[in-house]
């Protein structure tokens, strides 16, 4: 069993592994880690931020009886040589242990290994608030078995706690290499961050296995062009405004020399409500214009007209696209979203997606009618909506 930790919206990155590993068993641990019956590439997944491998479950969420446990760790669990030296840290979620306990666990393994026949050596990467942060496990290689380790200790709700070793990480300068190093950027049309892009690539089901490929009628600056060519999937991007086709052009020269990967795919200009596209189209992975930006919270009236324009772009492309795709194709689109109250808009109904002739994918463990992507302090969000042609 494999621990993932979840981004700030869990419900997305839930259902962006069910869309991955449709067959695994998945338990929802507490806010901020699900557990997983198979490993799945984080590499490739925008939703959550580290894997780690379950080493056992606790039925005591003692100090003593976790320091035990920790201090009878087999090394080859952790390390993957001898006599060498190893950066290690713990990292704690959920549990009432203080700073010092932790470094001091720690440091008595360290002490420990030390003294083996087949000593390990350890520098100990010491945790503040209860937790290293993501950059610390990245730049200490504690994801890597030839270069170090981190135990990750994790309280899930129903009292357990699920002992386990970090496998991987998100790669945070890798991905902002990826986005903010590009030659073209525009904040007015605004930049589809790049995990969420990989998001909408995962939960469209696309796969470089499958046949044909993944369509971005909005393609923008080609982000989902970009993380496509990065996934090997093959991918097809239009867009209305020939200046964001050049600028997509120029995005992908830049990055498929960046990355040497082959740059499979096609950009052209095209009206998402007209166009016809060549076949054959495995999925389709997107995010319509979100309008204007806004300094302030929109009031009713605005909210109403804004969606209303939104409704009719997306009406238009979902009828002339329905044509051009195979029953059974996924769809996943971002669409905006304004904060009403408590809650988001929706640009279209359940209703008015049945007359069309899609009907929402399900997932077993979230509300695929109610996916949002949001971040701290922005006035429009995203509503990611994964449908499926009937």
């Amino acid at each position: 069993m494999y621990l993932y930790q979840t981004g700030r919206q869990q419900e997305l990155s839930i259902a962006e592994i069910e869309a991955l590993a449709p067959s695994s068993s998945l338990k929802i641990v507490d806010d901020q880690f699900v557990a997983v019956d198979q490993a799945i590439r984080l590499k490739h997944m925008g939703g959550s931020l580290k894997q780690a491998f379950i080493l056992d479950e606790l039925a005591d969420s003692s100090t003593a009886s976790i320091k035990r446990r920790i201090l009878s760790i087999d090394p080859t669990h952790l390390f993957a040589a001898e006599d060498k030296k190893y950066n290690f840290g713990i990292s704690c979620y959920g549990l009432e242990i203080a700073d010092n306990d932790i470094n001091g666990i720690a440091l008595e393994l360290k002490k420990k290994l030390k003294k083996l026949d087949t000593p390990r050596k350890l520098r100990v990467v010491p945790t503040k608030n209860q937790a290293l942060s993501n950059a610390q496990v990245q730049h200490n290689k504690l994801f890597d078995r030839n270069k170090g380790a981190e135990l990750v200790l994790v309280k899930g709700r129903d009292g357990i706690i699920y002992l386990a070793v970090t496998t991987d990480t998100q790669n945070l300068d890798n991905y902002t290499a990826r986005d903010m190093q590009r030659p073209n950027t525009d904040t007015f049309v605004g930049m589809l961050p790049i995990k969420l892009a990989q998001m909408l690539i995962n939960l469209a089901k696309a796969s470089p296995e499958k046949k044909g490929y993944v369509l971005d009628p909005f393609c923008g600056l080609g982000t989902v062009i970009q993380e496509c060519a990065y996934a090997g999937i093959a991918a097809y991007g239009t867009d209305i405004s020939p200046e964001m086709v050049r600028a997509s052009e120029e995005n992908l020269q830049w990055f498929t020399e960046l990355k040497n990967v082959p740059a499979n795919y096609t950009i052209e200009t095209g009206d998402a409500t007209s166009h016809t596209w060549s076949e054959p189209i495995q999925a389709v992975a997107t995010e319509m214009f979100l309008g204007e930006p806004l300094k302030s919270l929109p009031s009713p009236e605005k909210v109403h007209e804004l969606n209303t324009q939104s409704n009719q772009l997306l009406t238009k492309f979902l009828a002339n696209i329905h044509g051009q795709i195979a029953v059974g194709t996924v769809l996943a689109i971002a669409t905006p979203a304004w904060r009403i109250h408590n809650s988001f808009s929706s640009v279209i109904s359940v209703d008015e997606l049945q007359q069309l002739g899609y009907t929402y994918a399900s997932f077993q463990h979230v509300d695929s009618t109610d996916l949002v992507y949001i971040r701290d302090n922005q006035q429009t969000g995203r509503r990611i909506m994964v449908l499926i042609k009937k």
